[in-house]
């Protein structure tokens, strides 16, 4: 945990992530990465120069029912809010998906550290008929060129 809590530190001292007073809000799937993400900052918080409000939330998918109970009983432990919405968004079906992962994001962007006319044109050609975008990643596409 500790060098999880040091590059925590690091991504905003670097970058200016957590100003003075800001609330932070994590999406809390109750997978390992964001439960990790949600310890971390809230261990973060108490050393952090800038004090923070942390909160958790959750947004069911509505497709099966999942116990959320240990990540409630997490954040009760760890003195952060949480709220659990419940959802349809399990039911909802695109007629096509982009997905859009860091792995491979490199194959399409070739040396240029971000997405270029190549990038854009296929997920234009993807995005026929209706579309999803799916990010994992940050994403800076230019949404204003011309086609």
């Amino acid at each position: 945990m500790k060098q999880v809590l040091g590059c925590v530190r690091r991504a905003d001292q670097d970058f200016g992530m957590i100003a003075r007073g800001d609330r932070v809000v994590v999406g809390v799937s109750g997978g390992k990465d964001s439960l990790v993400l949600l310890y971390a900052l809230s261990l973060y918080r108490k050393f952090c120069a800038n004090s923070f409000e942390l909160s958790a939330v959750t947004l069911g998918m509505g497709l099966s029912p999942v116990d959320f109970s240990p990540v409630a009983e997490l954040c009760q432990r760890l003195e952060v809010p949480y709220t659990l919405r419940e959802t349809d968004i399990g039911d909802v079906v695109f007629k096509n998906r982009i997905w859009s992962t860091p792995a491979g994001v490199h194959l399409l962007y070739g040396r240029e550290p971000y997405p270029n006319e190549h990038v854009a044109d296929y997920y234009y050609e993807k995005a026929k008929g209706g579309a999803a975008c799916i990010t994992y990643s940050e994403q800076n596409m230019d949404f204003e060129m011309e086609y």
